[in-house]
């Protein structure tokens, strides 16, 4: 099993202790991408992260899936499709493995027209 490098007060957890730290959604300003800044709790099996981006209509902007992921810390940047909506935006994030329902979920919303974003 390999473990990845943490810090040395940050104790790896089992699947089912896995949570999203934080996340935080910073839109760029040409209105088409969002940068989602996410951090995990440190985890002995790599999760799967799922991630959704809907607009004020529920439509889906954006998605976007993690396969395994390595490190605690994630930095992604999405492209929203043109919906017609002008926000706000909620980017929804499940937290899973394999086989499992997810361990954890996140949402926050963003807006273009503001850097304030709100979240977990």
């Amino acid at each position: 099993m390999e473990l990845p490098l943490l810090d040395s007060d940050e104790i790896p957890l089992p699947p089912e202790e896995v949570r999203f730290a934080s996340v935080r959604a910073s839109p760029y300003p040409d209105r088409t991408r969002v940068r989602l800044d996410l951090k995990i709790t440190p985890f002995l099996e790599r999760p799967n992260i799922d991630i959704l981006i809907v607009d004020s209509a529920g439509e889906e902007a954006a998605s976007a899936r993690v396969i395994e992921n390595l490190d605690p810390v994630l930095k992604l940047t999405l492209h929203l499709r043109p919906t017609g909506s002008p926000g706000p935006y909620t980017a929804r994030l499940a937290l899973q493995y394999p086989d499992r329902e997810p361990v954890d979920r996140a949402e926050v919303t963003f807006h273009f027209d503001s850097a304030e974003d709100s979240g977990k």
